[in-house]
């Protein structure tokens, strides 16, 4: 489905605040980031949401082979790193060592720092098992009704009061459901106001005050270990700063900025996946050649500027080479010979 720019180009600022929010940035601004920027990318799923009642079988199917088989490619490169790491720091990694990385990455959970070096790929399998849940959802909307919608709440209220982990990152699955329905709900709103009219602009205003007075309770956020404040300021964060995203990349749209947002939003899968491997094995070739020390290097702020505006487009630029790219990330037109595009 051809997306309008405004979006590429908001999913482009959503992948620039998850490659900011893992570098050694301060704790206000890792926790302003993590308040909002993956609940971003849950709302933008139930603002763009189709319903696939006819064709689900394939439709899952053909999300799965991307998402999981991606995530398995994903996880293959991380715990060849996880062992490159190894032998540069501690001259290797043993048996017991390696199984046990794999075994957390089959597990893939991010809780307790089990996908390290790799922890951002959690979203693949979280993100599958949510398409799946509200594809499942709508399919049994037009069986049963509307009451489909509320089985969700009872796997969240024993979360919010219990410290189960969950495997495949379904924690963070069930977390995020309630941002499904306020991005129904923009939809909604966007469907009677223009991105550009007055009223959104006041409302948007309006959100990011509210947004201010929520953020200064205090409470720290990351959904991918089911870190979530008091969950429903969480919640509100999360939807109320994704219209500012929203009407900011609208107002781009016509920009070199809003060019170049745009082209790293249509891949944010690649960035999310490979970034953190990619800026760490650069910044230590560059910590080697240049003499520099390389956590000194890491959290320089010039340097940490010049990775999140640069590296994640090198980043593209080596994944989109066909012969390189297709060693890291499930190529979706070849699967798309078999499934319906979406």
């Amino acid at each position: 489905m051809k997306q309008v720019k405004y979006i590429n180009i908001s999913k482009g600022i959503g992948i620039l605040l998850v490659v900011l929010g893992h570098q050694p940035i301060n704790s206000e601004m890792f926790r302003f980031i993590y308040s909002f920027h993956m609940a971003f990318f849950f709302i933008l799923f139930g603002f763009l949401f189709k319903a696939h009642n006819k064709n689900i079988k394939s439709y899952l199917t053909g999300k799965a082979l991307f998402l999981v088989g991606t995530y398995i490619i994903a996880s293959i490169w991380s715990v060849v790193f996880f062992v490159l790491v190894g032998v540069i720091k501690e001259g290797g990694v043993s048996a017991n060592e390696l199984l046990m990385k794999a075994f957390d990455y089959l597990l893939g959970s991010a809780h307790s720092g089990s996908l390290t070096p790799n922890g951002p790929i959690w979203f693949l399998l979280a993100y599958f098992l949510y398409i799946a849940y509200f594809q499942l959802i709508y399919f049994l909307n037009e069986k049963v009704g509307k009451w489909s919608h509320i089985v969700f709440i009872p796997p969240l209220f024993i979360l919010l009061n219990n410290s189960y982990f969950l495997p495949f990152s379904l924690n963070a699955t069930i977390l995020a459901i309630p941002f499904f329905y306020i991005g129904v709900l923009y939809k909604r709103l966007l469907a009677t106001y223009p991105l550009n009219s007055f009223v959104l602009v006041v409302l948007t205003f309006t959100f990011l005050i509210i947004f201010y007075f929520l953020f200064n309770i205090g409470n720290s956020y990351d959904i991918s270990v089911s870190q979530v404040g008091s969950y429903w300021d969480f919640i509100l964060l999360g939807g109320l700063f994704f219209l500012p995203i929203l009407l900011f990349s609208f107002f781009l749209e016509d920009t070199l900025l809003g060019n170049l947002l745009e082209f790293i939003g249509e891949r944010t899968i690649g960035i999310l996946c490979y970034h953190i491997i990619f800026i760490t094995g650069v910044s230590f070739a560059i910590s080697k050649v240049f003499g520099f020390e390389y956590y000194t290097l890491r959290e320089s702020m010039i340097y940490i500027l010049l990775v999140v505006t640069t590296y994640p487009f090198i980043l593209v630029f080596i994944l989109n080479q066909k012969w390189l790219g297709n060693f890291f990330i499930l190529n979706q037109k070849w699967l798309g010979k078999f499934f319906r595009k979406t």
